[in-house]
């Protein structure tokens, strides 16, 4: 698999719509984010995933980037 196609089906899994996993665990689960989204940046040379997360209001940040790095994990666990 080209690395980029990887890097995009990756990033529709972690934080493309309702459906993904960063906003099942973090908006509906946790309620500790408001919106979650990702966009991969392709170049001639290495790229860039770039994730958002916007946090509710009075919404711990620690335990929403501890959260976040759990799920990128799990994805990439899975994927091995």
């Amino acid at each position: 698999w080209d690395a980029r196609i990887v890097a995009a089906h990756a990033l529709t899994i972690l934080a493309d719509g309702g459906s993904s996993r960063l906003h099942k665990k973090l908006v509906r689960e946790m309620e500790a984010a408001s919106l979650v989204g990702g966009t991969v940046e392709q170049r001639a040379g290495p790229g860039m995933a770039l994730f958002t997360v916007e946090p509710a209001p009075n919404r711990d940040e620690a335990a929403i980037v501890k959260a976040f790095d759990e799920t990128v994990a799990q994805l990439r666990e899975a994927a091995m």
